[in-house]
């Protein structure tokens, strides 16, 4: 089964805001992916991509004054036998 996802974030910041970002579908999953994301933002601003301590793809960037507009979209497929979970908080390694 293929399962599309992604988001649309809109944010009206009063000033220059710092952001962290954590957006991704979590790395083991990775083989899952059958079209990756690409993070869109309108205003272009410039992206760092980086790996927390705990495995997780984070984003950092810093939104200007005014309205941010972040989106992607991805499709992942779910494999026979595999727990797809779309909320809740993560499972301890």
């Amino acid at each position: 089964m293929q399962i599309r996802v992604g988001y649309e974030l809109i944010y009206d910041c009063p000033q220059q805001t710092p952001m962290v970002l954590m957006l991704n579908i979590h790395h083991t999953r990775a083989n899952d992916i059958i079209v990756p994301d690409r993070m869109i933002a309108e205003p272009f601003v410039p992206v760092t991509s980086y790996r927390d301590g705990f495995g997780n793809w984070c984003r950092r960037l810093v939104a200007p004054k005014g309205r941010l507009r972040l989106s992607a979209s991805r499709i992942g497929c779910q494999r026979e036998g595999s727990i797809l979970r779309l909320s809740g908080p993560p499972r301890p390694p």
